[in-house]
């Protein structure tokens, strides 16, 4: 095959662009990152992509592991403080149960400090965390206690996180209405009760009566407390039953949460896990060898300026070039 002259300067354009291309890929690289679009790597840039979307939902989960933990921990405190004021109920029943101490007008006393513990369990019941009424179940947006309104507000429904994939939801919440509002069957030793306000409304009653066992008053504390029809009289000592149902069902949902909360704990520590294995396995996939690249862009660079060397010479014009 006979040469032409413009063959050889086509070729040697071709190389030049071809090497001007390497050495611009891997300039790029420089920056750290190995692949930036699918021509740099069809099957790689797949990879890619599949790891950044799992490692976006994993951090998304996380995230919320974290966020549900927070909430957990707080409405744990929470119930801890409820038992702690309950305690201090019924330590006042029993001083104001001491009735040849006790005169009525330190129990009426005393019914003043119950009140006043009645409201704090209402702030604890409004409890609000990052914009959520955490014992409102999913009526997270809705006071549970109006001031001056023992009607509840919320609803016995739970809210779930979802912490993993194929809708893995857990639930977060305590049920406030178990906790606060509805009348629950029986405490550990089988005696029935109501729920905690109207407990403590009963035991302010009874504590501020001058005679406990006048008839007006009972039947006032036997409505508050369910016990309408019952012959037996309601005494100061007997509310101690009353109080001890309300602390042992604050245990035993305590109880639940705090083994709920230890699983989600779990659950972020292993989330944790996977985020360090997708980012590591997504940077072997796209990140470039700073050291190695740095290394061959210098290689393409003398490679590119001896072929532009050597173009320069092989294409050099003459006076003969210009006359044609």
């Amino acid at each position: 095959m006979r040469v032409t002259n413009n063959m050889i300067p086509n070729a040697l354009l071709r190389n030049l662009t071809s090497a001007e291309n390497r050495l611009i890929t891997y300039q790029k690289q420089m920056s750290g990152v190995k692949i930036s679009k699918s021509s740099d790597d069809p099957v790689g840039i797949e990879n890619v992509m599949q790891l950044r979307n799992s490692l976006l939902n994993v951090e998304n989960w996380k995230s919320n592991a974290d966020e549900a933990i927070t909430i957990m921990d707080t409405t744990d405190s929470m119930l801890n403080e409820l038992n702690t004021v309950l305690q201090q109920a019924r330590d006042l029943t029993v001083y104001g149960a001491n009735t040849g101490a006790v005169t009525p007008q330190d129990r009426e006393k005393i019914a003043m400090e119950i009140d006043q513990l009645a409201e704090h369990v209402r702030l604890i019941a409004n409890t609000k965390v990052t914009n959520r009424y955490i014992f409102g179940g999913t009526r997270s947006d809705h006071l549970p206690l109006e001031e001056g309104d023992d009607t509840w507000q919320g609803n016995n429904e739970s809210i779930c996180y979802q912490i993993g994939a194929s809708n893995n939801n857990l639930p977060i919440s305590v049920n406030g209405v178990a906790v606060f509002s509805e009348e629950y069957t029986q405490n550990s030793q089988g005696f029935p009760t109501a729920d905690i306000f109207q407990t403590l409304k009963a035991l302010s009653t009874i504590m501020k009566a001058a005679d406990p066992y006048d008839t007006a008053v009972q039947d006032e504390v036997k409505d508050l407390l369910g016990l309408t029809g019952s012959t037996e009289p309601v005494t100061i000592s007997g509310m101690l039953d009353h109080l001890d149902g309300h602390i042992d069902n604050g245990l035993s949902i305590r109880a639940d949460l705090g083994a709920r909360r230890n699983r989600m704990e779990s659950i972020s520590e292993h989330l944790e896990t996977m985020s360090y294995n997708l980012t590591t396995n997504l940077a072997n996939v796209q990140d470039a060898d700073l050291a190695e690249t740095i290394t061959y862009f210098q290689n393409q660079q003398n490679i590119y300026k001896a072929a532009l060397s050597i173009g320069a010479q092989m294409i050099e014009p003459s006076l003969v070039d210009f006359m044609r």
